[in-house]
């Protein structure tokens, strides 16, 4: 198997099996980020990924996966509604009774 050397917040300079990545593209056309989970700790860890690296990890085992972003966001508007749910007794189970009928 391949090896990529990269970097661990936590630990440093790691080695990674280039199968054990995940290259993410963004829908947008946004420059490319990979993933892995540091071997040492265990931590999931994404980088920015150059465009001339891309190619090299796919074509060694890496798996490439489509990311919309956009969609994963939570606005503060959500937060502020979700914050009242729990102060107020019995609304948040209220609401989730309602989305599951």
């Amino acid at each position: 198997m391949a090896l990529v050397r990269t970097e661990c917040p936590s630990c440093g300079t790691i080695e990674i099996q280039c199968a054990t990545v995940t290259v993410l593209r963004r829908a947008d056309g946004d420059p490319m980020d990979y993933e892995f989970h540091c071997p040492r700790c265990a931590d999931e860890v994404r980088r920015p990924l150059s465009p001339r690296h891309v190619l090299v990890l796919l074509e060694n085992g890496a798996t490439l996966r489509q990311v919309d972003e956009n969609g994963d966001q939570i606005t503060d508007a959500e937060v502020m509604v979700f914050a009242r749910m729990l102060e107020e007794p019995g609304l948040l189970e209220r609401e989730l009774a309602r989305l599951a009928a």
